[in-house]
């Protein structure tokens, strides 16, 4: 069968032309969508294309619009997984600057922090039940009981849920002078070790940095804040604020934008496809309601 997902959408007149309605939407039916027996998973792999899908199992590359009306999908670059080089050229196109090479737009995406998250799959240790209780009330919320028989309380482990924040806290800086320094920038502090931020506001020789790696509340007056292109200003005094507190920071992790687009990249390798038996049926129920028969 050729099932062309075009053709089936109603005729009109545009411009005293003869053309496709496109403007129509569709989902799949409501009674398809309610058999759970009409859907099984697939791996993509092998650099598999949406027609190539298509063509191996409905016998049909033009189908391939099933396949993607079944999984929600309306971006045609994106929303299908990308393979390695598929995927580097879109970290190029998305975290790159111009005349960067496909390298450097990767190693932004890997610096720059996306937000943070709660990191419980790192954690596998159980805390006793005095260990649990000795705890601070705040950090408590971060584990849940273990069970045992009669309902007793063996043991607490980590809370598996992914809480998310826009970021782990800000700090407010009073600088000399704040040229050469732009929103979006990675700034090192000088004299502590290994401490980043990310320009969230400048003006009026004030830095807002956010995604700080330092989590202490370390004394920056007298330091100097210096971005990638080499612009470097003295510090005079410093204001943080904590969006997640000091006492729980050893719960999250931070998650650059590397790990977000390769987590949500592979999130999408495995799609469903609709049973076989029931394509033919499907595609002529759509083409019925696009068509308002």
């Amino acid at each position: 069968m050729t099932e062309n997902y075009f053709s089936k959408f109603p005729q009109i007149i545009y411009n005293n032309k003869i053309t496709r309605n496109i403007s129509e939407r569709v989902t799949l039916p409501v009674e398809t969508r309610a058999l759970s027996q009409a859907f099984y998973p697939f791996e993509l792999g092998n650099g598999l294309r949406s027609d190539s899908v298509a063509a191996n199992y409905y016998s049909d590359p033009t189908i391939d619009w099933l396949i993607w009306l079944t999984n929600g999908m309306t971006d045609v670059d994106y929303d299908w997984y990308l393979y390695p080089d598929e995927f580097n050229n879109m970290l190029q196109t998305k975290y790159g600057n111009p005349g960067e090479t496909q390298a450097a737009a990767i190693a932004n995406a890997q610096r720059k922090i996306a937000y943070f998250q709660t990191n419980w799959a790192d954690d596998q240790i159980q805390q006793s039940v005095a260990g649990f209780e000795a705890l601070p009330a705040a950090q408590q919320k971060y584990y849940v009981p273990v069970f045992g028989a009669g309902r007793n309380i063996l043991s607490y482990q980590r809370r598996q849920e992914d809480w998310v924040a826009s970021t782990n806290l800000f700090n407010t800086l009073q600088v000399v002078n704040t040229s050469g320094f732009s929103i979006g920038d990675i700034c090192s502090i000088s004299l502590l070790d290994d401490t980043r931020g990310e320009i969230e506001y400048v003006g009026n020789n004030t830095i807002i940095l956010k995604h700080i790696t330092a989590t202490d509340t370390l004394d920056w007056a007298s330091h100097t804040i210096t971005n990638d292109a080499g612009a470097s200003t003295s510090i005079s005094s410093a204001t943080q604020q904590f969006t997640i507190p000091l006492s729980e920071l050893v719960y999250w992790n931070s998650v650059s934008f590397y790990d977000y687009e390769n987590n949500l990249n592979e999130s999408k390798r495995h799609v469903y496809l609709l049973d076989k038996n029931y394509a033919q049926q499907t595609a002529e129920n759509i083409r019925k309601k696009l068509q308002n028969v």
